[in-house]
């Protein structure tokens, strides 16, 4: 198989709606999309405009509006990626930027689950909680086996 890099490709997207409950039905509307996911973390470059983006998270985080990401992270890579050494430097980096007031830091919240599951196999996710990230309150880091992913879809991971 050919590991040289890929071209990177346009994001592929879908929108879902969802139906949950029998008798109070409750709308939920998701949008898949495979892309590199530390573009999402990287910033605008705009000061303001990344903001304004922190500001819209902030005001969001107690709504039933929130928003996630899933980010794949090999099993190799998990002890690298838990410091933020792995393929996750934009994301702990983003995370350092401002102060995070409403749930532990990202450096306690790897070390709780770490001590929780120390030792993660394929298919187990962990959640980390965020207020000071912009666009995304939860983050859903999924473990995988490096092996058995073609590494086209490794290319967009961390």
């Amino acid at each position: 198989m050919d590991r040289s890099l890929p071209t990177p490709i346009e994001p592929m997207s879908e929108s879902f709606t969802i139906q949950l409950g029998a008798q109070m039905k409750t709308n939920c509307n998701l949008r898949l999309l495979v892309s590199d996911s530390s573009s999402f973390f990287k910033g605008t470059g705009d000061q303001q405009q990344d903001n304004a983006y922190r500001a819209q998270t902030i005001m969001t985080i107690y709504s039933q509006n929130l928003s996630g990401i899933v980010v794949l992270v090999t099993v190799d890579n998990y002890e690298k990626y838990c410091k933020g050494l792995g393929g996750n430097i934009e994301f702990f980096s983003c995370c350092s930027k401002t102060t995070e007031f409403h749930f532990d830091d990202i450096e306690e919240q790897f070390q709780k689950i770490n001590e929780e599951q120390p030792t993660p196999t394929p298919g187990d996710i962990f959640i980390t909680r965020h207020s000071n990230i912009p666009l995304f309150h939860v983050v859903f880091h999924l473990i995988i086996d490096s092996k058995r992913i073609p590494f086209f879809f490794l290319f967009f991971s961390s």
